[in-house]
């Protein structure tokens, strides 16, 4: 099962959740819209089920959708964690195209 989670805001809360909500037996892949510098990366305690992945912000979007889509089609996708009201409504249309079971939080 995975939950991927589109982040535009501070990641930091994030994975916060992902350590104490995350649901048993669940990957969550945290998916940050820009970089993380090299200091950032070196204190960030690696988490089991839990990744942190920096996407420039110029393919953020049609990244975010391949994999969306990837782990839909494959059956592994459960549930995805928006920031603001406006990626809600952007993954609302994907969710429409692809007949599935996800959940979409804000």
């Amino acid at each position: 099962m995975v939950v991927l989670s589109f982040v535009e805001r501070g990641w930091q809360a994030a994975r916060e959740w992902s350590m104490t909500q995350r649901p048993p037996g669940a990957t969550v892949i945290h998916l940050i819209k820009g970089s993380l510098d090299a200091e950032v990366r070196a204190l960030i305690r690696p988490v089991p089920m839990v990744r942190l992945i920096a996407i420039p912000r110029t393919v953020f979007w049609p990244v975010a959708f391949i994999l969306f889509v990837w782990y839909a089609c494959v059956g592994r996708l459960r549930a995805v964690l928006v920031d603001n009201a406006r990626s809600l409504k952007r993954l609302g249309l994907w969710a429409k195209w692809i007949p599935l079971s996800v959940t979409l939080v804000q």
